[in-house]
């Protein structure tokens, strides 16, 4: 994927990905993109139930790692 993905784009493939049975921690490895720049855009895009999937599993990871 490239680097300069619009982030319409972006939100499709991250959410065929998620529909696919990927988890989100899955669908950032897989596009290269952390999960705040994946939050950004799918707040920005009004996306909310996509910001939820990566925000919960953000906090998830964090807390695993402390």
């Amino acid at each position: 994927m490239s680097p300069k993905m619009p982030s319409s784009l972006l939100l499709e493939e991250v959410e065929w990905l998620l529909g696919g049975g990927m988890n989100p921690a899955e669908v950032s490895a897989a596009l290269g993109k952390s999960f705040s720049a994946i939050e950004k855009a799918a707040e920005r895009a009004g996306r909310h139930d996509l910001r939820t999937s990566f925000s919960a599993e953000r906090l998830l990871s964090r807390r695993a790692t402390t």
